[in-house]
């Protein structure tokens, strides 16, 4: 029924304009939410944080849609006491901005159409023969190391064998070279590793070596199977990032970390061809535009027949985000999948991608939301904090009683991952 949305900090506070067509949005936004939204120059902003969900908000406005703009709260406390609330015409509930560590848990309190439900799947994509077929690099799968006694039930989360080995051994199928450690499993929370090995490296020395740069941090995961995936270090250039939602691919955008939105206001472009040629390396392509079409072009067939394999694998992962790039030969691999709710957007084109937000929810299958649990001690408990909810929920103004009896945390903002159970 209601679009919710969460800006990135406060919604009030833009960042310094850096188009004319920055300025027209902040005066678009502010006539629109009855907010005053303007750049303030003795607060620091970060642009790129600050636009890419404020985009998405603009996409809802102009689609007429009712629109409730969120604080940062609990989402249960933050639907209850909104910043603003845009009448509009009625969709099927979504959740778009900024989500929070703790929002998940609060899922089942709701019929939300979006973020799609068990994109926790999507951290699982090294299971994915797709992905190994496509990836373009040499490929292990590796056990956390540690006490195995410590270890976790892993459980396949796509149909097919798990295979996986000790990280020194995986480790030592690509010595002497240059490896890439990444966490898999159960989410990406450890830092991304290289090591560069040479021929006298042993599996022995993969422990020491992992524990030496991780610490304490990856106590917690001891022994976990298939948890690392151990690449083969290669050049990659053109990164670029697809959207899939719906099964479908419906945007795409280079890899260039200044970019947002803004950068690409026409619907009518899928993919702007333009890159840097090494992410973060200042460096942009400067072939001809008729050469860069061409590779825009190869790239969206290359991430539409990923997509379609993934489908056809795992028609579960509905929405997801599409990581691709080009080789040292000029040929296109696939770096990883992220969930599409918390993936930043680079230059993705805001339109194309609430249309298929929307498009997309309308077709989850409904659920019955779950009773809100007491939450207070002190009276008040389950019936009153569902009829709460389901006032803001309906429109009606109900009285907030007592503030203090829902108790207000401090939350930490995911700009990568958020780890849906599966």
């Amino acid at each position: 029924m209601t679009v919710y949305f969460r800006p990135c900090g406060e919604i009030t506070a833009a960042p310094a304009p850096r188009s004319q067509e920055d300025a027209d949005l902040y005066a678009y936004l502010s006539e629109k939410t009855g907010l005053k939204i303007s750049y303030m120059p003795e607060i620091f902003v970060d642009y790129e944080d600050w636009m890419e969900p404020i985009c998405m908000l603009e996409q809802s406005l102009r689609a007429g849609l009712e629109t409730v703009i969120l604080p940062r709260k609990a989402l249960m406390d933050a639907v209850r006491d909104p910043i603003a609330t845009i009448p509009g015409n009625r969709s099927r509930d979504i959740l778009i901005g900024r989500l929070l560590e703790r929002d998940p848990d609060a899922f089942k309190h709701f019929d939300f159409g979006w973020p799609a439900r068990g994109e926790g799947r999507v951290n699982h994509y090294a299971e994915l023969e797709t992905f190994q077929r496509y990836a373009g690099r040499g490929l292990r799968l590796a056990d956390m190391p540690g006490d195995i006694e410590l270890a976790r039930t892993r459980d396949l989360v796509f149909d097919g064998s798990l295979v996986s080995q000790p990280l020194g051994e995986a480790m030592a199928a690509f010595a002497p070279g240059s490896v890439i450690v990444k966490q898999v499993y159960p989410a990406k929370e450890l830092p991304l590793l290289t090591y560069d090995l040479d021929k006298d490296f042993s599996p022995e020395d993969a422990s020491g070596l992992f524990f030496d740069r991780t610490g304490f941090h990856a106590m917690r995961f001891e022994g976990d199977p298939a948890a690392l995936l151990v690449q083969e270090k290669i050049t990659m250039t053109h990164e670029t990032r697809f959207f899939v939602i719906g099964g479908k691919v419906v945007s795409g955008g280079a890899c260039i970390e200044s970019d947002t939105p803004q950068v690409n206001r026409d619907p009518s472009e899928a993919l702007l061809p333009r890159w840097e040629t090494i992410r973060n390396g200042g460096e942009t392509d400067t072939r001809s535009e008729g050469e860069r079409i061409a590779l825009a072009q190869r790239l969206w067939a290359f991430a539409h027949a990923v997509a379609l394999d993934i489908a056809g694998e795992a028609p579960e992962l509905t929405a997801y985000a599409l990581d691709v790039a080009i080789d040292a030969e000029g040929k296109p691999l696939v770096i990883e999948l992220n969930p599409a709710c918390s993936s930043g957007f680079y230059g993705n084109n805001a339109e194309r991608l609430f249309s298929a937000i929307v498009e997309y929810a309308e077709t989850v299958e409904s659920q019955t939301p779950e009773p809100v649990p007491e939450v207070s001690p002190t009276g008040g408990g389950e019936n009153k904090l569902s009829a709460l909810v389901a006032g803001v929920l309906s429109g009606i103004d109900l009285p907030r009683g007592n503030e203090d009896e829902l108790e207000d945390e401090p939350f930490v903002e995911f700009d990568t991952d958020i780890d849906f159970e599966v």
